[in-house]
């Protein structure tokens, strides 16, 4: 099984039977599928690197169709990784921006670094404007370990204070 728990399962479910769950169901595609969503072009890296980095065009930028997000990305030499990296930041960035109506799970069963996980996770999060008590009670956990899932992933962490920023709650801080 993939990196979440019911990855393999949903995905053949959701493909066999042609279904989505609103804008989730995106997260569930696999890889070609989600990339046949997407239009992508081949960019030149910013930066230092001297020549090399200057004259090719192995930085990429995906743009998903269907819900306009973009994502860029040059971490590799190699265009081919590079777009695989791109996804993988498509479907983070599509958990932490895109929204539906929460779903109450215990906190236990997900998994922080998950974007499907991380998605349900930020949709109680922010039904229940930000406030880790609330969201612990919700949960069915304590607020200790609400805090511990935020800190366990720093994409997580930025989108979770950047939302209690707005509301003028006071940041959560790792440790």
């Amino acid at each position: 099984m993939g990196k979440c728990q019911e990855d393999f399962l949903v995905r053949f479910y959701h493909s066999f039977f042609g279904l989505r769950m609103g804008w989730r169901g995106y997260l569930f595609l696999d890889d070609r599928e989600l990339l046949a969503q997407c239009d992508w072009q081949g960019v030149r890296g910013a930066g230092p690197g001297g020549q090399k980095r200057n004259k090719t065009s192995s930085a990429v930028r995906l743009m998903h169709r269907p819900t306009g997000l973009s994502v860029r990305a040059e971490t590799s030499r190699s265009q081919f990784r590079n777009r695989y990296v791109a996804l993988e930041r498509l479907r983070f960035k599509m958990a932490w921006e895109l929204r539906e109506q929460a779903e109450p799970v215990p906190l236990e069963t997900l998994n922080p670094k998950c974007p499907i996980d991380q998605a349900r996770f930020l949709d109680v999060f922010v039904e229940q404007r930000g406030v880790v008590s609330r969201v612990a009670r919700m949960m069915s956990t304590s607020t200790g370990q609400v805090s511990r899932f935020i800190i366990s992933d720093s994409g997580l962490l930025v989108v979770v204070n950047r939302f209690r920023e707005q509301k003028g709650l006071r940041p959560i801080r790792p440790h």
